[in-house]
C-alpha cells in the first residue's frame, strides 16, 4: 500500500476519529474491453465504501473514489473485493492528505 503522511499515520494511531478518503485507479484486461471496463464499473459501484466510479482515458481504466475508517479496511475493500473482480489486473490506490 502507498505510504501514509506522517500527520494522517499519527491521527489514525491516536485514534482520532478519522476517515480515509483515497482514489484507486484500476487497469482492465479483457478481449471485450468496452463491455468489460463498464461491467467492472458496475460492480465496483456495488461495493459498500465507494462513493463514485468513472471509466477514464489514459494508463488506467476505471477510477473510484473511496472512504474507509482506516488502512486495514482499505487495504479489504482494495484486496478483497475490487482485485478480485475478474479482468482487474491491477490497481493503484492514492491516498488523499486531510490536514
Amino acid at each position: 500500500m502507498a505510504t501514509v503522511s506522517r500527520k494522517l499515520w499519527e491521527r489514525i494511531v491516536r485514534g482520532v476519529n478519522t476517515t480515509i478518503k483515497a482514489f484507486v485507479a484500476a487497469k482492465v484486461g479483457s478481449s471485450d474491453y468496452l463491455g468489460a471496463t463498464k461491467t467492472i464499473r458496475e460492480k465496483i459501484a456495488k461495493i459498500p465504501g465507494i462513493l463514485k466510479v468513472e471509466i477514464i482515458f489514459g494508463r488506467y481504466d476505471i477510477i473510484a473514489e473511496v472512504e474507509a475508517k482506516d488502512l486495514d479496511e482499505l487495504s479489504r475493500l482494495i484486496t478483497d473485493k475490487i482485485k478480485s473482480i475478474p479482468n482487474v489486473l491491477s490497481t493503484e490506490t492514492f491516498i488523499c492528505y486531510q490536514p
